[in-house]
């Protein structure tokens, strides 16, 4: 009868074994809740490892009600799916819960390390350990290979290759990208080098531990305190006091920070333009009452964001803005193109435009 570290072992292969989660790959939840069924039936001592392919609002590992709505907002479907374990290509890599590009790996690698005095990390090489303790083909395919699996020889691994400012300088940027947001063949991209098929030594096996749910934690943490923190004092300087205006500003801050500073900066003025269209900061518009100014100036904010980022976008409203604007916003305004309470994704001109959205609030 096999052991129950044999049973744990044999389950993170088969849960791992699938590759890494990539935005045009996705694993069935059947075979994902069968595997956390099993790790947690095998091995009560590792039950703090979660199911693939979720957001930590859906783990409930999140309490901050601010930040559980931003992350209702964030989690936008599809490919832009906030899961914990996301390990894909987009910008070189894009990893994690935050979505952290390929040129900000060295601040999350180094921000988990010296988060809660260590314990996050121990955890973090706790789990690779287990990963390559099953998978021993994916450890030798390493650029410098450990000589074992402990947790002492991962740890080592990584200060050779993750930790190491020589290894990871060719990555300090995001890759050069075409038309299609995919890297140039020219450009160095960490996930083509390191995760991708026969070159994966490292995809699969971040796959694995950024579902310990200290690590989750600490991605919330590292995200709240960067896309949220870092701009409560800018919200508290135009009058966003409640969670919908640091939310929209957050918004923001996750695409940009400079699309924060440049927002504030008009409202100063008391005319916010962009792209073309301009609103007034000091009277509503769609007629709307004088008390509807604090509402207003949330879809002031909603409308700059999508014709600033529609530039990258492609015309297109983001489905994050188009949730922000169903959470927040629908009671209070009407946009000419609209399905439900969500805005229509093509419609961005439209649906940004100051003079055709109109007041369905209370009076």
């Amino acid at each position: 009868m096999p052991t129950r570290r044999a049973i744990l072992l044999a389950s993170i292969a088969a849960a791992c074994g699938e590759g890494v989660t990539s935005a045009n790959q996705t694993s069935s939840a059947e075979a994902a809740q069968s595997t956390a069924q099993i790790e947690s039936a095998s091995e009560p001592d590792l039950g703090e490892l979660l199911p693939r392919n979720q957001n930590p609002l859906q783990a409930n590992v999140v309490s901050d009600p601010l930040v559980r709505q931003a992350i209702a907002v964030f989690d936008q479907g599809g490919s832009e799916r906030r899961w914990y374990n996301r390990v894909d290509q987009l910008d070189g890599l894009t990893i994690g819960f935050g979505h952290w590009p390929q040129g900000r790996f060295a601040t999350f690698l180094s921000s988990l390390r010296e988060h809660d005095n260590g314990a996050t990390y121990t955890a973090f090489v706790a789990r690779l350990s287990e990963y390559y303790t099953a998978n021993q083909v994916s450890l030798a395919r390493a650029p410098q290979p450990a000589s074992g699996a402990s947790p002492a020889e991962v740890s080592a691994l990584l200060d050779r290759t993750l930790y190491s400012q020589e290894f990871m300088t060719r990555y300090a940027e995001n890759c050069d990208s075409d038309e299609r947001y995919r890297c140039l063949p020219s450009s160095p991209s960490f996930y083509r080098e390191h995760c991708a098929g026969s070159h994966d030594w490292i995809g699969s096996a971040l796959d694995y531990a950024l579902r310990d749910v200290r690590v989750v934690r600490w991605q919330v943490d590292f995200w709240s305190r960067d896309v949220i923190d870092g701009v409560r004092d800018e919200a508290a300087a135009i009058g966003f006091n409640d969670d919908a205006g640091i939310i929209v500003l957050a918004h923001m801050n996750s695409s940009s920070p400079a699309y924060v500073r440049s927002f504030v900066n008009k409202t100063r003025t008391g005319v916010v333009s962009e792209g073309g269209f301009s609103w007034d900061w000091s009277t509503p518009g769609g007629g709307a009452p004088a008390a509807a100014l604090t509402s207003w100036r949330k879809l002031v904010a909603w409308q700059f964001y999508n014709v600033r980022h529609g530039r990258i976008a492609r015309g297109r409203i983001r489905q994050r803005a188009r949730n922000y604007f169903s959470m927040f916003l629908a009671s209070d305004w009407r946009l000419p193109q609209m399905t439900g309470t969500e805005p229509i994704e093509r419609a961005l001109r439209e649906n940004s435009d100051p003079t055709q959205v109109r007041w369905i609030g209370a009076a």
